[in-house]
């Protein structure tokens, strides 16, 4: 998502979550983070150490206890929302990339998806494919090995997160 772009329509952290375990590594990796996503940070916090690099891609730093590096515990809220990486954006959806252009929807066990109907997450999905594949492109293969091994057609929602649906995605867009 570029800096000038809406955001993403319908999803957002629920205002009255207290938890926000979405913002720590608790329960999955760092959220990964493109170049362009970086410079924009850089502009608004003034630095570039809030980043490392996990392989080839780029991830988030975070905190010994597990919480992301602008994640305010004092406040319980995300000190860059504005300008959060995509990732961050599209939670609590997540894909696991099982291959050249195929993948899964994945959806995280919060307080805010438990909210959620199918009817509306469908809506959500569909959103997501048409006006943001490049973005999900970009980030398309990090964090899978977090996922090998732990996706299941049989896992419960209460387990972390649930599969969904496959992707439909064009890898040209």
């Amino acid at each position: 998502m570029l800096e000038n772009d809406p955001p993403i329509e319908g999803v957002t952290c629920s205002g009255s979550c207290t938890f926000h375990w979405c913002c720590s590594t608790r329960c999955f990796s760092a959220p990964p983070i493109c170049l362009h996503e970086i410079a924009r940070i850089e502009r608004v916090v003034g630095c570039s150490d809030f980043c490392g690099k996990i392989g080839s891609q780029y991830a988030l730093r975070v905190k010994e206890n597990g919480y992301c590096i602008f994640f305010d515990e004092q406040k319980r809220t995300c000190k860059i929302y504005e300008v959060r990486p995509f990732d961050c954006q599209i939670f609590p959806f997540d894909f696991f990339a099982s291959g050249l252009g195929e993948g899964v929807w994945l959806l995280w066990n919060c307080p805010y998806s438990r909210q959620l109907d199918e009817a509306t997450i469908k809506r959500m999905l569909t959103d997501l494919e048409k006006n943001y594949a490049k973005e999900i492109i970009e980030t398309w293969d990090y964090g899978n090995d977090d996922y090998a091994g732990k996706l299941s057609e049989n896992r419960s929602p209460t387990e972390g997160f649930r599969i969904l649906r496959k992707m439909n995605l064009r890898r040209d867009a």
